[in-house]
C-alpha cells in the first residue's frame, strides 16, 4: 500500500531508537523500541526490516548477557530468510549476513566457537556474494565480516588471540568505512 514507505522508515527510526537506548543503559526503553520496530516493519510488509528488527533485539539481548536467547533470535530468523542461491538481492544478501553475524557473537560468548565460526564464514560468504550494501539502516561488506571475526575470537572464556592476530591479516584498515568500527578494530588488535 502508499502506506508502506512510512512503516519502513518508522521501523528505521525505531531501530535507531533501541540501538541508542541500549548504548545509554536503558534496556526497557531499548526493547520498547525493539518491539515497536518490528511492529512497524510488519505493518510495511517488508521481511528484511523484520530481519533487522531482530538483529537489534539479539543485539540488546547480547548487551543484557543473555547470551543463548541473542544467538536464538538471530539465528531462527537468518534460516527463515536464507536466500535462494540463484539470484538474491543484495539487501537480502545483507540483512542475511547482519542476522549471522547477530547470532555469532553471542555464540562465542558462550563458547560455541565451532558454531560461531560456522556463522562468520556464511556471513562472509554473503558479503562477497552482495559486495558492500548500505540498507536498512546498516551497513554489510566484507570488511565488516572480517572485522568482527576478530571481535568474536577475542570473546568468551575461552578466547583465541592467536586466532584474532590470523584473522586481522585479512582486513585492510582503509577499508573499514565507520569510525567506531576502526577505534574497535584497533582496540581489539
Amino acid at each position: 500500500t502508499s502506506t508502506e514507505p512510512v512503516w519502513k522508515n518508522l521501523a528505521l527510526t525505531y531501530q535507531l531508537a533501541a540501538c541508542l537506548a541500549t548504548q545509554a543503559g536503558h534496556p526497557d526503553w531499548a526493547f520498547a523500541a525493539v518491539e515497536k520496530q518490528l511492529a512497524a516493519a510488519a505493518r510495511a510488509s517488508d521481511p528484511l526490516a523484520e530481519g533487522m528488527g531482530v538483529s537489534t533485539l539479539s543485539w540488546v539481548l547480547l548487551r543484557q548477557g543473555r547470551w543463548e536467547q541473542a544467538q536464538q533470535v538471530a539465528e531462527r530468523k537468518a534460516d527463515v530468510l536464507e536466500p535462494g542461491f540463484r539470484r538474491p538481492a543484495p539487501e537480502q544478501l545483507a540483512v542475511y549476513g547482519n542476522l549471522l553475524l547477530a547470532a555469532a557473537t553471542p555464540a562465542a560468548r558462550r563458547d560455541s566457537w565451532d558454531d560461531a565460526l560456522e556463522m562468520l564464514s556464511a556471513a562472509e560468504d554473503a558479503a562477497v556474494r552482495s559486495g558492500p550494501v548500505r540498507a536498512y539502516g546498516s551497513a554489510f561488506s566484507v570488511v565488516d565480516v572480517r572485522t568482527q571475526k576478530v571481535n568474536v575470537a577475542l570473546a568468551g572464556r575461552e578466547n583465541k588471540p592467536d586466532k584474532a592476530l590470523e584473522f586481522s591479516s585479512d582486513v585492510n584498515l582503509q577499508d573499514i568505512s565507520r569510525p567506531v568500527h576502526s577505534a574497535a578494530y584497533r582496540v581489539d588488535v
